[in-house]
C-alpha cells in the first residue's frame, strides 16, 4: 500500500444508515457515500479503500491489514463510545485519522455527543 492510499472504515451498524430516523440520519446510502469520496480522491490521484463489518474482529483485522495507508477516514459507527480493543488498534497502527459520522450527532441522545 503505498503513501497515496486512505482508507474509509465504517463499523457496525453503518450497513443500517437508511433505516435511521431522518433528523438525524444523512439522506446519502453507504454505497453512494464510499462512491462520492472515492471520486473526490481519484480526482486527486489518492486510491480509496473502503470496508464495512458489524464484526470488531474484522474492523481489527483490516486496520491490521492495511497499517500502512497514509490517512484512515474513521466512521466507527456504534465503537464510537465504546470498544477498547478496536480504539486501541486504531492507535496502535499509527494511521493519522479522522473520525466522521453519517449522522448528526449533535441530533441524537446526549450519550452518543463523544466519542472515546
Amino acid at each position: 500500500m503505498d503513501s497515496k492510499t486512505v482508507l474509509l472504515l465504517n463499523g457496525p451498524n453503518i450497513n443500517l444508515q437508511r433505516t435511521w430516523e431522518p433528523k438525524i440520519s444523512v439522506a446519502t446510502e453507504l454505497d453512494q457515500v464510499q462512491k462520492q469520496v472515492a471520486g473526490f480522491m481519484n480526482d486527486r490521484g489518492i486510491n480509496l479503500v473502503t470496508f464495512q463489518s458489524n464484526s470488531e474482529r474484522k474492523l481489527i483485522h483490516w486496520l491490521n491489514e492495511h497499517h500502512k495507508a497514509s490517512f484512515l477516514l474513521l466512521n466507527p459507527g456504534e465503537m464510537t463510545r465504546t470498544r477498547d480493543a478496536f480504539w486501541d488498534t486504531v492507535l496502535d497502527v499509527g494511521i493519522p485519522f479522522i473520525e466522521i459520522h453519517l449522522s448528526y450527532v449533535s441530533s441524537s441522545e446526549s450519550f452518543r455527543h463523544l466519542s472515546y
